[in-house]
């Protein structure tokens, strides 16, 4: 059975908007928390360091980091079959200017048990945490 989830790109600071995407298989931590934080990463350290802070920039890269699996929505409703909801906050407090770098943290929530883990910052995420995460609650 595929792992779905959904990501909500919310942009905040000056000029607030979001972008819920969908994804079908291999929704997990391990999985999405990598992608997002490998992204971070590769934009921070990159020419495009304004685009961190814009939701529909971060969505698009976010497409291309995984193709054929997110699958950006018109809405911003949850969906009833996914297992984990992640929303991963930019913020962008000078509109997005060359001279600046936005921040993102990640919150992630297991829908099931409602657990949540809030704010993770980025250059701390580590794939320990992230297995952690997933498997909470649960013996190895």
């Amino acid at each position: 059975m595929s792992t779905r989830s959904q990501i909500q790109v919310t942009q905040e600071g000056l000029w607030p908007s979001k972008v819920t995407m969908y994804h079908h298989c291999d929704g997990y931590p391990t999985n999405i928390g990598a992608i997002v934080r490998d992204k971070y990463i590769e934009l921070a350290e990159g020419s495009s360091q304004w685009e961190m802070g814009r939701a529909g920039k971060v969505a698009s890269h976010l497409c291309a980091a995984d193709p054929g699996q997110f699958e950006p929505e018109e809405g911003h409703e949850r969906h009833g079959d996914i297992e984990w909801y992640y929303v991963l906050h930019v913020v962008n407090e000078q509109g997005g200017s060359m001279a600046e770098n936005p921040s993102w943290s990640l919150d992630i929530e297991k829908v099931r048990s409602g657990k949540k883990w809030l704010s993770l910052n980025m250059k701390k995420l580590t794939d320990e945490m992230l297995h952690d995460i997933e498997h909470d609650g649960e013996e190895d």
